[in-house]
């Protein structure tokens, strides 16, 4: 018996520790892809895929990201649903970067 409490203690223990790295990892996911889209968009610049315009709005919309995102964690941490809404601003961020960067318009 004593040993069924210990064990159900451990399972406990565990499975809190997993959704707290996974709550922690998911903010630093959301951070890493931020950082990742911004280099992606200095990129192109730097290898003359974008063109001024294209690589304003693109910042332009990697800011209003992260003033969501800033929003969102105002409280202290990100629920479910803003990490989805999250997620899906930068999908569709990441399609646009692909796209403006291959749409044949350089700047030379």
């Amino acid at each position: 018996m004593f040993f069924m409490t210990r064990q159900n203690l451990t399972v406990g223990l565990l499975s809190s520790f997993a959704l707290f790295t996974s709550f922690c990892s998911s903010a630093a996911t959301i951070d890493e892809k931020m950082t990742k889209q911004a280099a992606r968009i200095e990129q192109g610049i730097e290898q003359g895929e974008l063109t001024d315009r294209e690589a304003q709005r693109l910042q332009k919309e990697q800011e209003k990201i992260e003033v969501k995102k800033d929003k969102y964690e105002n409280d202290g941490k990100l629920s479910s649903g803003e990490k989805a809404k999250l997620r899906k601003m930068q999908a569709k961020q990441s399609k646009e970067i692909y796209k403006q960067k291959n749409d044949w318009q350089d700047t030379k």
